[in-house]
Parts: C-alpha cells; structure tokens; sequence
C-alpha cells in the first residue's frame, strides 16, 4: 500500500469531521418518533439497567433477565454515554453517531486504499459505502441519521479494522484474528456475516502454504475466544430446552416472523423483489472483465466465489438448526437471525466496484479523471435531495439521499417526525403515574418512560429472550382481536391492568384525559 502525503490525509479527516459534525447538530433537537423501531426498544432496556422500578408491568421490560441477551456490547457502551447527558438517550445516541460517522468514513476508506493503493479511488468509495442500501430481511448498510445509529452501523464502524491489521506478521494476524472475533459482539447477526467474511479473506487471498490445518484451527479457536462475551451470555439467558407447548410457540412465532426469515428459497426471492439483486452487478462485471484480462483472472473469481458463498451458508443456517432441535428435542431460535447475515454478501461488490474505477481510471488518460469524478459525486450528492433531480431514481433513493445531512444538501428538512406523537409521549411522561400502563404504540415505552403491553414490536424482544411469556402475549393479542364489542375490549384491557389507551379512535365512550392533533389518551 502506497504511503499517504500530508495533504491526502488531512482531506480524509476533513471531509468525515465535516459530516460527522453537520449530523450531530441536525441531530441536537432529535425526537424519539425519528428512531427506529429497533432503537425504541433498546433504550428501556438502558432505561431498566438505569432504574429496575420502571416497567413494573411491560411486556418485555418487566424484568432485566427477558432482555439481558441482547446486546449488551450495545446497550451498556450507551448507558456510559447517557452519564454525560443525564440519561437522556437520544444524545448518547447522538454522541455515538459522531463517533461512528467519524471513523466510518475513515476506516472504509483506508480499507479501500489498502485494496486499490488509488487515493481518489479509494476517497470515492468510502463516501458511496456510506449510502443506505434496502436488503432482504429488513436489514441496511450504511450509515446515516440518529434512525441508523442501530448496533450493526456500531458493527460496521469497526468491520475495516481487524482487515487493516492483517500482515505477514503472525502477532498481527492474531490480534486481527481476535478483534474480528471481539467486533462480533456488538452486533452478532452481522458479526457472523464478517466472520464468515474475513475467514474465506484469508482462505483465498493469503500467501500459498499459509492456509493449512494447524493454522485455521488457531483462526477458529482466537475467533471464538473473541466471541466468548456474547455466546456466554446468550446461552445463559435464552432458554433452549422445551417446557411449554412448541405448537403454541410455533403459532405465535409464525404470526409475528415472516415465513420469508425462515423459507431459504423465499428469502432468496426477496432480493429481486427489493431490486436489492442489482447490487451484485459489480462482481458479475469484474467478473467478465476478468475473463478478458488475465492479470485479473484470479482475483475476480476469487471474490465471485466469496460472494457466493457469503449469499449460500447463511440459509443453510435454517436447515442445520431444524436438524438439531429435531434431534435433540430443542428449539433453539437463531436461524431466522442467522439468515440475515447474508446481507454481508455485498461487501465483495464494494471491492469489485472499486477494482473497476481503478481500472477505469487508467483506461482514461486524464490524469485528474478520478479527483473529478469524486467532486462531482459529491457535487451530485449535495444536490441529491433537491427539485433538480426529482424523479430522477438512479439519484433521488435513499442510498444517494442519505449519505449527507440536510444541512450540507440544497433542499428543506423533511419532516421525518411525528410532532403530535412526540407531544402525546411528553405529556404522558410528565402527567401520569410512573407504574401507568399503556395500550399503544412501542414509542411510549421510550419516549414516556411507562410500561406497554400487547405490542408487536416489544413481543420480538420475548421471541428469545422468554418463549413462555411470549406465547401468553400472543394468545392475550388474539383475545383482544377476537373480541367483538367494544365495552368488551375495554373490560379485557381492564383486566390486563392497562390504564391509559393511545388511539385514533374516536368511538370509544370513555374519559379523554388528553388530546394532540387526532391522537386522544382515554382513561380505561
């Protein structure tokens, strides 16, 4: 790898301190109806950590053992963070988006430069990975706003630093071995995916006579001692053995996971259904090129058959863990996860796509071809959510809008917030009892501080974590359902304990405590 001057590398650091910058203001007046639902349920578990009284009667956060599982190389890295923002979360989250946006950009593109030794090359692609792309099993790459400050970005963040310290240096190999192990706990469905990645890395790309039995043994073995944090944990408080009806469990599971998290052969389709399949074109280009051009022969194969398998193991997952809990009379619950690791698939494209510029850029006798395309680009992207290129789909999607803040792009905010909500939660946390129940959406549950009960989205959190308890929620939410009259539904909701309903109802004959636009809080 080429050495950086001076001049090259303070533009790096420039430009990524600039974005990361611009998102941490845009993002000091954040509200919680901006989140993601995978975030809105991470931060009353922080909430439970913070307070075990809160939560009393919640679906999920009623006691720390449902959700002690789920990442805590996530969940306690932003409770350290909330210490300097007096637990208001939603500027920790924002702190770990500087941080993440900062070294994002930096580490991918001093990964791209060791590949390509091309600096404007290189320059280039770190600002194009950090575009949102839709893949199958509602799973992203990218990095974006606080929305996307979700553990697998935190993943993502640190994924270029185990590869930038691979050497022939067999230390340095331990140590990458180690972190690419260690990384994995702050976002396990996606640290598989890089694992798988950076094993198959050094399968086919290391020097010949490196890969041999005593060595991938060492590789395996430092992997899992890096892993240990999160299998330990999961282990301990994911129950495996069956003590409860597995034809209820399965009922419930079906209703809240889409067949597609557990069918490999629907889960292949859905990538020509998001489009997402087009992303693959780079390697099946460098691919061709490869044909052509014999000096490149090997190593687009090479990263053809990485991207193969990376798109196969993954669904493989699904049928080994059936066999296993076949055999043994288990039910573990990991495949429907497993399988979303192969959004990690696309990493390969990202390389193929950078061999091409390279390729590109030295068919093109000019020599400042690449420093102006990557002007332009970001030229285009500055302009990417403006009246010019409306309608224009290769430019107005969401992997080109949101790779910049609005505040360095030509064009208004848009208002991805929902103000009435976000009112409706401010006032719920300050005019109701601590141990108030609510009947509504999962946003209050972080925004207000209260317990929600019969929530879909809170019951995800159960799937793993208390199959006991999420089979009695199933069976309370097909009750509600199957109730026909509403004087009936409020006496069940009576029985649950529920204090409070957020609705848009307006039939119900019950005392309206409060209202905000059409959003109305009746006292059950």
């Amino acid at each position: 790898m080429l050495k950086l001057n001076i001049l090259k590398t303070v533009l790096v650091c420039v430009f990524n301190c600039i974005v990361a910058f611009s998102f941490y203001f845009e993002n000091l007046d954040a509200t919680y109806s901006e989140l993601s639902s995978d975030l809105l349920n991470i931060i009353p578990i922080a909430h439970k950590f913070d307070n075990p009284e809160l939560y009393k009667e919640d679906l999920y956060a009623n006691d720390i053992e449902n959700v002690k599982y789920y990442i805590p190389f996530f969940v306690q890295p932003l409770r350290f963070l909330g210490i300097f923002t007096n637990a208001n979360y939603l500027q920790a989250l924002n702190i770990l988006s500087l941080f993440c946006h900062l070294c994002f950009g930096i580490l991918w593109f001093l990964m791209f430069y060791r590949y390509s030794s091309n600096f404007w090359v290189a320059f280039l692609m770190s600002i194009f990975v950090r575009g949102v792309f839709w893949l199958p099993g509602l799973e992203l790459l990218g990095i974006s706003g606080l929305w996307t400050m979700v553990p697998r970005t935190l993943y993502l963040t640190l994924f270029p630093i185990p590869f930038l310290l691979i050497s022939s240096k067999s230390g340095m190999i331990l140590l990458s071995t180690f972190l690419m192990g260690f990384i994995f706990n702050f976002h396990p469905i996606t640290g598989i995916g890089g694992i798988l990645l950076y094993i198959l890395y050094l399968t086919f790309f290391s020097k010949k006579g490196k890969v041999t039995f005593k060595n991938i043994t060492w590789v395996i073995g430092i992997l899992v001692m890096g892993m240990l944090p999160f299998i330990l944990t999961y282990f301990q408080k994911t129950p495996s053995l069956v003590n409860y009806s597995i034809e209820d469990y399965l009922e419930a599971f079906y209703f809240r996971i889409p067949k597609w998290f557990i069918n490999p052969v629907l889960f292949v389709k859905s990538w020509s259904n998001r489009g997402a399949i087009l992303m693959f074109l780079p390697i099946i280009i460098y691919l061709l090129v490869g044909i052509k051009y014999k000096s490149h022969t090997k190593r687009s194969r090479r990263l053809a058959v990485i991207t193969l398998l990376m798109f196969v193991l993954p669904l493989l997952s699904v049928y080994v863990e059936q066999l296993i809990n076949s055999l043994f009379s288990l039910n573990l619950r990991m495949s429907f996860q497993l399988i979303r690791a192969q959004k990690m698939a696309l990493v390969p494209s990202y390389f193929a796509m950078t061999t091409l510029l390279v390729m590109l850029s030295k068919k093109i006798k000019f020599i400042y071809f690449t420093p102006v395309i990557t002007v332009c680009f970001i030229m285009v992207l500055v302009l990417s959510k403006s009246a010019i290129f409306k309608g224009v789909t290769i430019v107005n999607n969401d992997t080109f809008n949101s790779i910049l803040p609005f505040n360095l792009s030509l064009s208004k905010p848009s208002q991805k917030r929902n103000k009435t909500k976000d009112a409706m939660a401010k006032y719920i946390e300050d005019y109701t009892h601590v141990d108030a129940v609510i009947f509504g959406d999962y946003l209050y549950r972080s925004a207000s501080k209260r317990s929600v009960i019969l929530d879909t989205k809170g019951a995800s959190m159960l799937i793993e974590g208390n199959p006991e308890r999420y089979i009695d929620w199933y069976q309370s939410k097909m009750k509600f359902r199957s109730i026909g009259s509403i004087d009936e539904k409020i006496e069940y909701l009576r029985y649950l304990g529920v204090d409070y309903y957020v609705t848009q109802n307006t039939t119900y004959n019950l005392e309206v405590v409060h209202n905000e636009g059409s959003w109305l809080l009746y006292k059950i």
